[in-house]
């Protein structure tokens, strides 16, 4: 996830239902400041006391639902950092997802370039991430899919832990031409040829 956040030296970087801060910490030495909404006092505590015990200064943390902070906070955050700095969020939501004024500020904020999506439920990430990418006629520069990745956290069990990262359309690399059509079915031609023989062996093996 951190690999994937890549942010600029000068960079703001949102935390965004952070917890105890351990994500924004491990990257706040790669960006100008760290700001950590959580919902939990405790929580937003021990973010505190970790990013003291670690000497960390550039990482500050606020109390409350993220939909109530966000909104208000973010344009302060820029009108100190300036119009020119980048931002960029990791967001680790509860099962429901992000709340829509969640969504709605970051999609909103010209200067978020890329989010790093950490998600236990991929009902509503797939709901999160339609919000996030779809066309409408104030926005014209919506988030797109780059990558993900699930990661098996739960053994045993049919749950992941999904990792998404998503760009804005303007930044995102652009991917390589599709082969003409032609090409794909003599391609899938050949892979079931191939799997064909190789169950004829399998069979005739003694």
């Amino acid at each position: 996830a951190l690999s994937w956040l890549c942010p600029d030296p000068k960079a703001l970087v949102l935390d965004v239902c952070c917890g105890v801060g351990t994500i924004g910490l491990a990257v706040a030495n790669k960006c100008k400041k760290v700001v950590g909404l959580e919902l939990v006092p405790e929580a937003v505590e021990s973010a505190k006391h970790n990013a003291a015990i670690n000497g960390i200064k550039n990482a500050e943390y606020h109390a409350g639902k993220a939909e109530e902070t966000l909104p208000s906070l973010l344009p302060k955050e820029l009108a100190e950092l300036g119009e020119d700095c980048e931002v960029c969020a990791i967001v680790d939501p509860p099962r429901p997802g992000l709340h829509k004024d969640v969504l709605t500020a970051l999609r909103c904020c010209d200067q978020l370039s890329r989010i790093v999506y950490i998600s236990c439920n991929p009902d509503s990430l797939v709901e999160d991430v339609v919000k996030l990418t779809s066309m409408t006629h104030d926005d014209q520069d919506p988030f797109v899919p780059v990558r993900a990745v699930a990661v098996d956290m739960f053994p045993h069990t049919v749950h992941v832990e999904m990792v998404l990262l998503l760009e804005r359309k303007s930044r995102a690399p652009v991917p390589p031409p599709l082969p003409p059509k032609e090409q794909q079915a003599e391609g899938s031609a050949k892979k079931q040829e191939s799997a064909a023989e190789a169950s004829e062996k399998t069979a005739a093996a003694p």
